[in-house]
This record gives C-alpha cells, sequence and structure tokens, in this order.
C-alpha cells in the first residue's frame, strides 16, 4: 500500500471491468477511486473532483474514445495518464501524441496495474514536488473567486473593495503561484487540490 495514494479515475465501457479494476484498486489502499463508462461522465468528475490518474480505455463504446477526451482534458487538467487497450502498436502509435505516462494492453495481471500505478504515482511525485503557496486570507477568498469565474468588477462588489485592489490581489495570487494568467491559475490550483 502506498502511504499517499492517489485519486484514480477508472474509464472503461465495459462494467466488469471497471468493477475488478475498482475492487482491486480499494483493496490495495486506495481510498479515491471513481468510474466511468463514457467520457461526459469523465468530464463531470474532472470538474467536480481533483483527480490525480486516469486509467482510460482507448476504444470506447459508440465510436468514442479516450485519446479525444484525454486531448480535451490536458487542456484544462493536469493528471497521469494510464492507458489500456486490447490492440497493439497500431493503437499505442495514436496515443503517442496525447503523451500517456504509461500503457497497458490487456489482458494484464493484478500485480501489472498495480505495479505501473504505483512507479507511475512514485515517479512523478519525484519530479515534481508541489507546495501551495501561502496566501493571505484575503487572497484565499479572491482565489476561490476566480475559480468560481469572477471578473475583478465582481470580485469587487462581493468583497467590498475597488476593482484596482481586486485586479492587485490577482496578480499578486499570480505571482505567488508563478503563473502567466488565470486559466494556468486555475490549472494550478486545481493540480494543488485547492479547489475542491
Amino acid at each position: 500500500m502506498l502511504p499517499e495514494t492517489p485519486s484514480v479515475l477508472v474509464l472503461d465501457d465495459q462494467q466488469l471491468v471497471i468493477d475488478q479494476l475498482s475492487s482491486l484498486l480499494k483493496s490495495h489502499g486506495y481510498k479515491k477511486v471513481y468510474t466511468a463508462r463514457e467520457p461526459q461522465a469523465v468530464k463531470q468528475l474532472f470538474q467536480s473532483h481533483h483527480i490525480d490518474v486516469l486509467v482510460a480505455d482507448i476504444l470506447l463504446a459508440d465510436n468514442q474514445n479516450g485519446i479525444d477526451l484525454v486531448t480535451e482534458l490536458k487542456e484544462v487538467y493536469r493528471f497521469l495518464l494510464i492507458f489500456i487497450s486490447g490492440q497493439h502498436a497500431s493503437m499505442l502509435e495514436k496515443a503517442l501524441p496525447v503523451m500517456p505516462d504509461a500503457y497497458l494492453v490487456k489482458p494484464f495481471s493484478d500485480e501489472q496495474i498495480i505495479t505501473t500505478l504505483l512507479t507511475t504515482w512514485s515517479n512523478n511525485k519525484r519530479k515534481q514536488p508541489q507546495e501551495a503557496p501561502e496566501l493571505s486570507i484575503r487572497e484565499q477568498e479572491i482565489l476561490h473567486l476566480i475559480c468560481q469565474g469572477k471578473t475583478n468588477k465582481e470580485i469587487a462588489e462581493l468583497l467590498s473593495i475597488s476593482p484596482f485592489t481586486a485586479q492587485t490581489h490577482r496578480a499578486n495570487i499570480r505571482e505567488k503561484f508563478a503563473v502567466q494568467n488565470t486559466k494556468e491559475l486555475l490549472i494550478k490550483a486545481h493540480n494543488l487540490g485547492l479547489l475542491g
């Protein structure tokens, strides 16, 4: 069992695969395991939960595929990706542009998926240690409002401050997070687990 287990989202269109992987992960101490059978459910889970690792089948029902979904998700979220597929080289070539962290070919053993997840998570933690910057209470309030999509004017009205003060706080928050714009700020705040 890992000392700190990542949150894992399993995407597969076969309920049996979902049930087996979910049960396996939970039996190995993974506390936050989410499941989905189609891309729209995955998007909703990413919006409502912090997802560290996506374990996704590439080929899904109704001519949908995990590659298109991951391409869309990576524009907004940062997460580790483990692709699973019943096909070999041809599908791997198609998956490479989205840079999966690992790729498993079905059928795989319980040991293979657990080992792959463990090494992928451990390697990532060593590469990118992240800590949330220290924010004042006011900056925390403003970050929360930024994450809700509020403008400087709306923040100013809600907190009874001037728009210039709201803009200054926003700039200070971006500086503390070492980002250039609001999109990068939202991604970084999500990756640090600050959005929920």
